[in-house]
Parts: structure tokens; sequence; C-alpha cells
């Protein structure tokens, strides 16, 4: 047998917008029957008009619907915001209804009205103000009171927001306004989201107007003066007249004048000449004369005269001079001296200018140019910066040293010589006499116009430093310095057999056969314990000849390289020389006390045939190979021990 179900089970309620909840549920866990239907009431804990329903003969605030058996979810609509509902789901059998399960959930939150009523009113006699009153607007709910208000207020002609403040009242006072000036005031009520704003435009109380601006003068003589002006930037209220007064400074003898609120210029006349005047103007509005606006003028003055001389001393630097003058009378404050000086420089095609202001009669001028025609002119100035007539004179600074020579470069080098080349010096500071050009132990002068020289007797392949400097009447300038490099010469001899004559190549190997056989002779002779090794190239054409001579000891590696070039018609006489000279070395290399382990290292060595024998070579497994000079080609090569 049926009876009434128990509750529903698993009953949730959750908030869809500020107008709508959503709820669902379980059947009950004891249906006591089967479910025909269920029972949704939903009631506002303190409801708005559109909560309240007919029942009968009264109204209620409980609202509910029936669903079918197989419904476990509904969405209630039409509700108010910001109000609490409790929500009741029961089940029913044919018995009848259980008993209700409930749930509490609240619509969302909305904004409310804007304020009502909003009013912004001047308070007299304080132009800086303005009272602000407005009354609370109807909230949406019971959970979404109002209780805070936002104030904001901004300038109608600049429309930027000038302030803003928060308050809890319904009324607000805005303080620190220009006078005489529209602002548009903004409310918005905060419950805590934030409602439309309520605007009204309202106008400050008038007050003084501010400064004339732009105060000029145009034009001016020496007995009048054109004052111009614009309206001020703040008028507070409207401009029924300007005062303009005018007086020289610390003189209290003051003149005024008053101009419509129209006007903005008037011509002061009656006025002295050469003399400053302090001006106001002062605007007025129908609260009286505000703030004042000033400027300082003078009046022209007749230009002064001439000094009546100038002496440009004699100049004992090239770069000051000393100018001096008179004092010069004229009928207005003297200022200062405007004195002008132009140059032509002697040793250069181009003129120089400057001025330099004196408020004495003498002035030492300074950063002039050595060797320049100067002229000089001095002139009075009085107020306004008029200038008077000058009166000129005329000087020649003495010659300085010179700037370095320019572009100084090495433009040709051989074995023993190189050519350097140079430009003046950028800086002539007068007229060259001479260069002087040194490398180490030695130096040459040289002639102003020189530009080039080739410096010769070096030893080859081998740097130096060279300097070159200049001079003018005033002596040496400074030198610049470069480095330069001798050559190396050639390294290997080219036979050309059919590019040149027979004879001259019988000539030549002549030559170098008696050569070998000399220096082989020596050298066996001399220092039979160590080995050297020689290489002859033939020179032939434009070729250079060359011979190397290098020595091997124990303890290190030496190298002692002698490079020559040749002419064929001194080859022979200098072949000698090289004889000569070469016995020399080994004469003095066989002296040494090292040469005394030699041949144990050199017997060591692992060479192709006895130490003996004359043809023997090093291999390039030996140490020292690389100081050994090869050329199988060569039919001059020699190893000599």
């Amino acid at each position: 047998m049926q009876a009434a179900p128990g509750v529903v089970s698993n009953i949730f309620v959750s908030t869809l917008s500020e107008s709508s909840l959503e709820v669902w549920w379980s059947p009950p866990d004891e249906p006591n029957g089967v479910i025909t239907k269920y029972y949704i009431s939903w009631t506002a804990d303190n409801p708005a008009e559109n909560d309240m329903v007919r029942n009968t003969t009264k109204y209620t605030n409980t609202h509910y619907t029936i669903t079918n058996s197989t419904t476990t979810d509904l969405t209630i609509t039409g509700l108010s915001p910001c109000v609490n509902y409790t929500v009741a789901v029961k089940a029913a059998t044919v018995v009848g209804f259980g008993q209700p399960s409930l749930q509490y959930c609240a619509t969302r939150s909305t904004a409310s009205d804007p304020p009502q009523m909003l009013t912004a009113d001047k308070v007299k006699n304080q132009s800086d103000k303005l009272t602000v009153n407005w009354t609370t607007p109807v909230a949406p709910g019971p959970l979404c009171p109002v209780t805070n208000y936002s104030v904001t207020w901004d300038n109608t002609d600049t429309q930027v927001l000038v302030n803003s403040a928060i308050t809890s009242d319904t009324h607000f006072t805005i303080s620190n306004l220009e006078a005489y000036t529209n602002y548009n005031v903004c409310v918005v009520a905060i419950n805590p989201l934030h409602s439309e704003p309520s605007c009204t435009v309202s106008q400050t109380d008038k007050d003084k107007p501010g400064p004339p601006c732009n105060i000029v003068t145009p034009y001016q003589d020496a007995s009048s003066l054109l004052i111009g002006w614009s309206p001020p930037e703040e008028p507070r209220g409207v401009i029924t007249n300007y005062s303009v007064t005018w007086s020289p400074p610390n003189i209290y003898n003051l003149s005024e004048t008053v101009v419509e609120g129209t006007t903005t210029k008037y011509i002061i006349t009656n006025l002295e000449p050469c003399t400053y005047y302090n001006i106001t103007v002062t605007a007025a509005n129908f609260l009286g004369y505000g703030e004042y606006g000033s400027i300082l003028v003078t009046t022209d003055g007749t230009p002064p005269a001439a000094p009546s001389s100038v002496l440009c001393r004699e100049a004992t630097s090239p770069r000051t001079m000393t100018v001096s003058w008179p004092h010069v009378i004229s009928n207005c404050v003297m200022l200062n001296y405007r004195v002008n000086y132009t140059g032509n420089v002697l040793w250069s095609n181009y003129n120089t200018y400057d001025t330099q202001d004196s408020t004495v009669t003498y002035v030492d001028l300074t950063d002039l140019t050595p060797w320049t025609s100067y002229t000089v002119c001095v002139a009075g100035l009085v107020v306004r910066n008029v200038v008077g007539a000058s009166n000129c004179c005329s000087s020649t600074t003495p010659q300085a040293v010179p700037g370095m020579p320019a572009q100084f470069n090495q433009t040709f080098s051989s074995i023993k010589s190189v050519t350097v080349s140079w430009v003046q010096p950028e800086e002539l500071n007068g007229e060259l006499t001479a260069y002087q050009l040194a490398w180490p132990g030695h130096f040459t002068n040289l002639t102003a116009n020189s530009t080039t020289y080739t410096i010769s007797g070096l030893r080859p392949h081998s740097h130096y430093d060279v300097t070159l400097k200049a001079s003018t009447a005033a002596g040496w300038g400074d030198a610049v310095r470069i480095q330069v490099k001798t050559e190396m010469g050639g390294n290997t001899g080219v036979i050309v057999g059919g590019l040149v004559g027979g004879l001259a190549l019988m000539a030549v190997l002549v030559v170098a056969t008696v050569f070998e056989d000399e220096l082989k002779k020596k050298m066996k002779t001399v220092i039979p314990k160590q080995w050297y090794s020689y290489k002859f190239h033939t020179p032939f054409s434009d070729s250079p000849f060359r011979r190397v001579y290098r020595r091997r000891t124990p303890d290190t590696t030496k190298t002692t390289t002698v490079t020559e070039a040749y002419n064929e018609d001194a080859m022979e006489n200098q072949l000698q020389e090289d004889i000569q000279n070469l016995e020399k070395e080994i004469q003095q290399e066989a002296e040494k006390d090292d040469l005394s382990s030699c041949k144990a290292e050199i017997l060591e060595s692992d060479v192709d045939q006895p130490a003996k024998d004359v043809n023997a070579r090093p291999r390039e497994s030996d140490a020292g190979y690389e100081n050994f000079i090869f050329d199988d080609d060569d039919p001059h090569y020699i190893i000599l021990h």
C-alpha cells in the first residue's frame, strides 16, 4: 500500500544572474510508492514589489510550480536582484506530498540607478568653490544598498579631468577651482557596483582678473614707446579697462593712463632718450583691478661717436695682441665697447673673423693665428645695443714654429735604400725655411720646397725609425715619425740561357767557379769542425746576385745572412770583397771556445755520407735542417766541413 514519500535528496540551488536561479534534486530515498510529481516553491526573504503575487484575497511573496515525476531540475526566472530566496522541493505519490527539502540562495547584485536631483552651485565671494548636492537612488534590492558616491569634475573648456573624491554623504564641496570657469560635475552611486553617472555643468563665481599676457614693445625711438599686450588668460569676468603705468627704475615719479577693456596697445610719449622704463599693465573687471604684468624697456639713443684713436700694440706673441683706445663721450650711458677683428692669414688663403666686448678701454685678444695681418675696429655700445661709429688699427702677429709635416710615408724601397715623401704642414704658422730628415746615426737638412728624399747605405731587410720636422723663422716644429723597411733581396737564381748572351753567361760562371774554389779552400782549412752551407746564384737580366752563409753550432742555431744586389759590371770586384769579408768572419768564429764540441754533435747526426766527404749533406730528419739551403737543380750548392 502506497504512502506519502520521504524528502527529496541532494537538493542544490545556484545563482544564474541577477534575476534567475537554478535548482536540481534527486528522487526521495524513500519514495513509499510511485512518484507522480514534484512541487517547487521559492520565497523572497525581503521581497521587492515584483516578488509579491495575489493569492486569493491577499498578496504573498511565495511562488511555486509543479513538474512531472521525471523532471529533477528547474530554472527559476523573473526574480529580483540582490534578494535572498528560500527554495523548497517536495515529492508526491497518489497518497499526497511528502515533506519539503529547503535550500537558500541569493540573486546576483546589480548597480543602482544614478543619483537623483543633482545640483552644483557657486559659493558667493569664494570663486574657487562649488557646492554639490543630490538624493540617494532606490536600491535595486535589500542586499545591494548604496554605500558611497564618487564625485568627479573637469574643466569644460579643456575637457580634462581635474580631480575626484569618494564620499558617503549626499553633498560635497569642491575647492581650488578657477574663478569664473565652467565645470562639468558628475556623481556615481556605488553599491559596490557603479551606477551610471548623473552630471551637471556649473560656473564658479567671478574674481579679479589675472595679469595681461605677452607685453611687448614692437616700436620705440628716443622719446616714445609703443606698448602692446594680450588679455589675461584668466579674465574671471568681463574685462572693463586696463591701467598702463611707466617710470624709470627706482624712481617713484609714476605716470599712468587708463584705456578701455577692448584696447590692447598704447603709445607712451615725452620720454627721455637712452633711459630704462618699468612699464606695468593691469586688467580690471566688475570686481576691480587684478594682478599686473610688467616689462623693462629703454628708449633709443643717438649712436656714440667713434673712439678718437685705436692703438694695436706691437705683438710680441704669435697668438696674443693688446688693443687700447680712449673713453668715448656719449649722451647715453656707455654699456661697453664692441671689438671686431679680421685676420688675413699670410701663410694660407683664408681669413679669420671674431668679436669681443669690453667694459674698459682696452682688450687682450687671445687665440690669434700666427703670422697673420689683423685689422681691429672698436665702437661704443649704448642701451638696446645701439652700436656707434668705429675706428681701426692694424698689426701682424709674429711667426710661430710650424706643425708636423703631413702625409709622411715610405714610397719606395730596395735592399739598401728607401724613399720617403711628404707634404707641407697643415699649420705653417709662418714661412717655411727648411726640413730636417733624421734616421739612426744620421740626419740631413732639406730645402723648404722639398717633398721627397731617398735614404741610401742601409742594411738589407732592416727596419729604421725616420723622423721629419719643418722650421720657420721661429724655429723647428714637432717631428713626425714613421718606420721604414729595406728589402730582403732574391732567394733563388734563375738561369735562362736563351735570354742572355753566351759571353755574359760564361763570364759569370768563371767568376762563380773562382769564388767557389776560394771559399772551399778557406772554410776547409780554417774551420774543419763545423758545418757550413753556401749557395751561390748567378744573376741574369735584372735578377739580383745573392750569397748566403750559414753556421750551425752545438747549442743553438745562429744564422748570418748577407745580401747584396749587383750589376754585372761590378760583380767581379764585389765577389773578391765578399771572399775577404767571409774569411774574416770564419776566422772570428774559429777563435771561439764553443767550437770544441761541434765535431761530436755532427758525427752523431744522421748523414748520408762520412763527415769528411765534401759532398755530404744533411737530411730532412736532422736537427737544424731548416738552416740549410737546398736546391738540387743548382750546380753551385756546396756543403763544407
